[in-house]
């Protein structure tokens, strides 16, 4: 079905006056329907507290609505083209609060804002006058309120007049310093936080007053940038940064190395910041050799050239060329193990990663352990050695042809693992992959789906309570897995392992299919964000069976997936600690504090 041009004006309209009309948003809309101004639809007026009286009234910003019917609402950010006019309207008014509010058939809608400004409107009708059109981007409103929006839209302007816009009185030499603002970026918000996304007001300040200077994003001021470097007859294309300051220069070339250079002593400083990546390291050391060796580097991109005195390197030369061996060797024990070249290193630890890695690639050469220390080496053992903020999962074997091999590796598969929970028992046959950590599973970098999933069809794992147990328990490891890392092939692996839970699964006691029916929307809910309906209307009727029953862990965990934030929220207080604690350790416990 689809709306008529008034429907979607009125439910557009309907949109922004519901949301400021909300308790607690002092705002008070005047948006009519039908009777249009010419580039402006109305206005809201903007209050410091709910009376509404005139003494509170902290001021009025013009408003135009645009209602536009779409299929799927757009995820993120949005443009939205207007006419040039409309911009030169906006400018000799002041501004004006942009809302374009999206609306489905259904009667849904969703709302995105733009504040035009001053400083932003006067660039646009500058750079793009010319044209019939132009595009600009708007935030979806759900990332705020209506209420902060007009409020900074505000603020903002009276900073912006358009006689110091137009004008530009004051030359960029005559400003004491710079002062950046902007009204959409918001740290304590993670769907704003990122500096990168947001435009930014720059004011000039003398003596406390600013005046308008343009508006920008700050990548646009980023000292980075991907730069042609010229030595001994090599081209390198390596991101670097270049600041100067008095007498000193400082050269970051790829996060890998920094050089100091002191121009009146004549003398330079060396270091690497840390192992990020073997790719890298093997980008740059040859680059480095050239320049240890006295070759100078030329930046072309700015015209810098960097020479260093070839008489205090000497020793620094041998070093750096034992170490591009030593990176070169590492290529082959990444190979063997598994592990990509590019896979990047961070952490608090990041100055451990290197020796950490040098050691693993000299045992897997030599074949014999070399600065790896091993509990019981007389024993074969799945290890998951950590390397800074990642880690890689190998199989040691003292009675192998190789003493470490890739722990997710076709070899595995020719390994029977059999579970003894205890002494008593004699055990079950399952995957040897499950003795590994939550966080071995989300942050290993050989991590391979296929080769897991593969020995999970070797057996059962299903076939009675203390398999089931021990199933569940690593399906759970994998949901709290992919908390650690986002990577969905754990969720994947999770469902692909509850696929094979039989419906007529003899459990006692144990309510197994409520168990699983809870742990697979866990995932879902994880994958897709919400839950479908077929979902929610099972839940609802288990809900039910919960509580004719008292089950308070199962009510919680409904509650928790169905977002029922105060059940929930009265459901884990009446746990007794101990089970609180336990419910810590559990992934449901993401999705509570979530709520």
């Amino acid at each position: 079905m689809t709306l008529s041009n008034g429907q979607i004006e009125r439910l557009a309209v309907g949109a922004i006056t519901n949301v400021a009309n909300q308790p607690g948003c002092f705002l008070v809309p005047n948006i009519p329907v039908g009777d249009k101004g010419i580039s402006f639809d109305g206005s809201i007026s903007v209050f410091t507290d709910s009376s509404e009286k005139k003494e509170s009234l902290f001021g009025i910003v013009p408003v135009q609505v645009k209602g536009t019917e779409v299929v799927h609402f757009h995820k993120g950010v949005r443009s939205f083209s207007l006419d040039m006019g409309h911009y030169r309207n906006y400018l000799n008014s002041d501004g004006v609060l942009l809302l374009v509010v999206e609306v489905k058939s259904a009667g849904d809608s969703k709302i995105f804002y733009k504040s035009l400004l001053g400083m932003e409107l006067n660039q646009l009708v500058r750079i793009y006058g010319h044209q019939k059109t132009k595009s600009v981007e708007l935030r979806p409103l759900e990332e705020t309120n209506l209420y902060t929006v007009c409020y900074k839209f505000l603020r903002e302007q009276k900073h912006q007049p358009r006689m110091l816009v137009e004008k530009q009185i004051f030359s960029p030499e005559a400003f004491q310093e710079y002062r950046l603002s902007s009204m959409t970026f918001d740290t304590s918000n993670p769907k704003t936080s990122s500096i990168f996304e947001h435009d930014f007001n720059v004011y000039g300040v003398i003596n406390e007053t600013h005046f308008p200077y343009k508006v920008g994003r700050i990548e646009s001021m980023a000292t980075s940038s991907l730069t042609r470097l010229s030595i001994n007859g090599d081209l390198y294309s390596l991101t670097s940064k270049l600041s100067f300051e008095q007498n000193k220069t400082t050269v970051v070339i790829e996060e890998v190395i920094t050089i100091n250079i002191y121009e009146k002593e004549q003398k330079y400083n060396l270091h690497f910041m840390g192992f990020r990546s073997l790719s890298t390291q093997l980008k740059v050391i040859p680059l480095v050799i050239d320049l240890l060796a006295g070759h100078p580097v030329e930046f072309e991109d700015s015209g810098f050239v960097l020479k260093l005195n070839t008489q205090k390197i000497s020793g620094n030369l041998q070093e750096i060329q034992v170490y591009q061996q030593n990176l070169l060797d590492m290529t082959t024990a990444f190979k063997h193990l598994g592990i990509p070249e590019n896979t990047f290193f961070g952490g608090s630890d990041i100055k451990d990663v290197y020796p950490q890695l040098l050691a693993i690639t000299k045992t897997v050469s030599q074949n014999s352990l070399n600065g790896i220390t091993i509990e019981k080496p007389e024993n074969t053992s799945l290890l998951n050695i950590k390397l800074g903020d990642k880690s890689v999962v190998v199989l040691y074997n003292p009675k192998g042809d190789r003493l470490l091999i890739n722990g997710y590796s076709e070899d595995i598969l020719k390994i029977d693992c059999v579970i003894n929970i205890n002494q008593e028992g004699e055990g079950f046959p399952h995957s040897i992959y499950t003795i590994l950590s939550e966080e071995a599973l989300g942050k290993s970098i050989n991590f391979d789906y296929p080769i897991i999933r593969r020995t999970f069809d070797k057996f059962d794992p299903f076939i009675n309570m203390e398999t089931f147990n021990w199933t569940n328990q690593f399906c759970l490891k994998c949901i709290q897995a992919y908390d650690l890392g986002n990577n969905s092939q754990l969720l994947d692996l999770a469902n692909y392992v509850y696929d094979k839970y039989p419906t007529d699964f003899d459990a006692g006691d144990c309510c197994s299919d409520q168990i699983i029916f809870i742990n697979r929307l866990q995932i879902h809910k994880r994958l897709n964000g919400t839950l479908d309906e077929t979902m929610i209307e099972k839940l609802i009727d288990l809900k039910h069976e919960a509580i004719s029953h008292s089950d308070k862990d199962l009510l919680f965990c409904i509650n928790v997936l169905l977002e029922n934030k105060i059940e929930a929220n009265i459901g884990f207080k009446q746990f007794k600690f101990e089970t609180q604690e336990f419910y810590k350790d559990l992934p449901i416990y993401k999705l509570y504090l979530e709520l």
